[in-house]
């Protein structure tokens, strides 16, 4: 699936992309679990900044979904905290926001593959499950799924489904 992600992007460049850090846009235009990190913290504060904490998360060696599904709020309040850059609503709002989602990811793929959420599912399933994640509402997992669209070539033929 990432090599598949890697080649469409290499076709497609978003100018948000170019307009962050490059570490930063490699990672979050080919790591479908950082694009969701980096969504999911995307509330009330600065893009770049929201789009960089699964950057310092996996500079810390912790951007893993099953390690953090592991992981007590407690631990990931602290990792949150030790970031240059931290979750708008703060580091205990995001650590519950963060241990959610990498719960849910685990319940759709074993491994931690991020895209198992949305593989196979329409854009109202994608939506909903997002939405079970605290702190993402309707206007975060719609801009997700508009994300995944145009830059991740999901749900072809499924626009009028898509809710912006």
């Amino acid at each position: 699936m990432v090599a598949a992600l890697k080649d469409h992007r290499s076709k497609s460049l978003r100018s948000d992309e170019v307009r962050l850090p490059k570490k930063v846009g490699k990672l979050v235009f080919t790591d479908p679990f950082a694009f969701l990190v980096g969504a999911s913290f995307q509330r009330g504060m600065d893009w770049r900044k929201a789009w960089a904490i699964p950057y310092w998360i996996s500079q810390k060696g912790q951007l893993n979904a099953a390690r953090l599904a592991a992981m007590k709020e407690s631990e990931l309040q602290h990792l949150l905290e030790s970031l240059p850059d931290k979750p708008r609503y703060g580091c205990i709002e995001g650590a519950r926001t963060l241990v959610e989602l990498a719960k849910l990811v685990m319940r759709f793929d074993s491994e931690g593959d991020a895209s198992g959420i949305w593989d196979g599912a329409s854009p109202s399933e994608v939506a909903k499950r997002l939405q079970s994640v605290r702190g993402i509402g309707p206007g975060i997992a719609h801009m997700a799924i508009r994300i995944l669209r145009d830059d991740w070539g999901e749900f072809r033929g499924r626009e009028p489904e898509i809710d912006v």
